[in-house]
């Protein structure tokens, strides 16, 4: 059985009426394919504007942030941090004032640089799969 994005997943749950939208917030890039790496890039000036535009207009953001699936030695980091571009998306969605819900996606615990005090909602929902 094939998995469902976030994304699927609550078009599908929320109640008649609802509206979902979803915009590309950053693109993950890991030129020699390895998590440490990675760095999260704003994937164009649109979509910077169109993500920063639908947060201060929701009654609610699921932000959904983390890491690339990985296995054994390719998923080594040395900083637990998340990657900077990730962190500074959500400065951005705070700071439109809308309420967020973060959803990490990611294999292990990761140093979030206060980004918890700004969410009323922090789901850690590891590696999910079908």
């Amino acid at each position: 059985q094939a998995g469902e994005t976030v994304a699927e997943a609550l078009e599908r749950l929320a109640p008649n009426g609802t509206v979902v939208n979803r915009t590309r917030g950053c693109v993950v890039r890991s030129p020699d394919g390895r998590i440490g790496s990675s760095s999260c890039e704003p994937a164009s000036a649109e979509d910077t504007a169109a993500t920063s535009s639908l947060a201060a207009d929701a009654d609610l953001v699921v932000l959904c942030l983390g890491e690339e699936a990985y296995a054994e030695k390719f998923g080594d980091l040395d900083d637990l941090s998340l990657p900077h571009g990730q962190r500074e998306l959500a400065r951005r969605i705070a700071a439109t004032g809308a309420p967020i819900a973060l959803v990490l996606l990611q294999g292990r615990p990761r140093t979030l640089h206060g980004l918890a005090d700004r969410t009323p909602a922090v789901l850690a929902s590891f590696v999910p799969g079908p």
